[in-house]
Parts: C-alpha cells; sequence; structure tokens
C-alpha cells in the first residue's frame, strides 16, 4: 500500500519545495520572483511586508500551494480511507480543488502574474502539508486514520479561510479581490462539511 501511495507523495514535496528553498532569498534569480520590482508597489519596509503577503503574485502563490495540497491529501485519502464519507470528501477535495487551481492559473496569466511562493504564510503551509502527507502515509487505514485526516482538514481549511479573507481585505486588485471572495465561499463550504463529517466519526 505504501508503495503505491509514494507518487502522491512525491507529488506534494515537488509542490513544495519551491516554497521550502526561498526562504532566505526573495530575488529574482534563478526563477525566484523579485518582489521589489512588482508593479506600482513602493520599496518602503512596510511596503515591502506588505507586498511580500498580500501582493497578487504571493496571494495567488498562496492559492496554487493550498490548492495543489489539498489535490494531493484528497487523492490519498481516496486510496486510505475506509468510513465512505471521507473517502468521498476526499474525493470532492480533489474535484474542487482542482477547479480552484485551474482559475488561480487561468487568473495570473490573466493580469501578467508571476506566482511568488516566498511569503511566510505560504512556506509555513506548505511545510504543513508535506508533514501531513507524510504522517497520513505512514499511518495504516481504519477508523484513526480517518479521524486523523478529517481533523487535518478543518484545521486546514480554518487556517486557509482565514488567510483568503485577510487577503481580500488587503489585496489593491479588483479581480483578485473577487476572486478571493468566491474561493472563500467555497473552502467555508468545505469547512463544514469537513466539522460535520469529524462530528460524526468522532
Amino acid at each position: 500500500m505504501i508503495r503505491a501511495i509514494k507518487p502522491a507523495i512525491a507529488g506534494a514535496l515537488a509542490l513544495t519545495t519551491l516554497a521550502a528553498c526561498q526562504r532566505e532569498n526573495r530575488g529574482y534569480a534563478g526563477g525566484m520572483l523579485d518582489t521589489s520590482k512588482v508593479p506600482g508597489e513602493s520599496a518602503s519596509p512596510s511596503a515591502t511586508m506588505a507586498r511580500t503577503a498580500f501582493s497578487s503574485p504571493a496571494i495567488l502563490g498562496f492559492g496554487v500551494i493550498a490548492n495543489n495540497a489539498e489535490i494531493q491529501l484528497g487523492r490519498l485519502a481516496e486510496m486510505k480511507a475506509t468510513h465512505p464519507d471521507v473517502k468521498a470528501f476526499g474525493r470532492l477535495m480533489v474535484t474542487d480543488h482542482q477547479a480552484m487551481l485551474d482559475d488561480t492559473k487561468r487568473l495570473a496569466t490573466k493580469l501578467g502574474t508571476v506566482l511568488d511562493t516566498t511569503a511566510e504564510a505560504t512556506t509555513d503551509l506548505a511545510d504543513d502539508a508535506r508533514d501531513e502527507l507524510r504522517k497520513l502515509a505512514d499511518k495504516a487505514s481504519g477508523r484513526d486514520w480517518d479521524e486523523d485526516y478529517m481533523e487535518a482538514m478543518v484545521e486546514g481549511h480554518e487556517k486557509v479561510l482565514n488567510h483568503l479573507q485577510e487577503a481580500a481585505k488587503n489585496t489593491s486588485s479588483a479581480e483578485v479581490r473577487s476572486a478571493l471572495d468566491s474561493a472563500a465561499m467555497k473552502v467555508q463550504s468545505h469547512l463544514a462539511r469537513a466539522r460535520a463529517i469529524k462530528a460524526k466519526i468522532d
């Protein structure tokens, strides 16, 4: 079983590699975005912090990492979950977050945005997703696995929802704000469902 799951782990580790290795370097050398050259944003210290967290490149980069993480964890749940509601939730995560990932990439292309995955919220999310995937991949299927997955889904969606709502308040782009509002509604729906399933199986 673990051998069959390794491709999913590899996929999630690949999506987090860029975020993890950019902690110390914010420049656009070797394929990394120079956030000091985002058009229309000043170079003051306070603006630098806001730019890193809530510029369009950073917001969309967060979206790509968040959606990829949910897709990989959802695929794992499709393989390992034993409770039918948990398995169905995993399928939902793959379907919905793939659609959201595609929307995020389309918006980035439309805006001509180079995705920035160096913001702290994004690298933290990537690290958490990698650790959660490893833990769940190594854990035997069964009731405990289902409970751990749903707990991760509640905590993860709470964290992502909070960030999306905060980003919507801080972005200067009307198109990005609209996309964030739409994504937040979907994540809120996932969170409500995850809480209901967790309560049911606990």
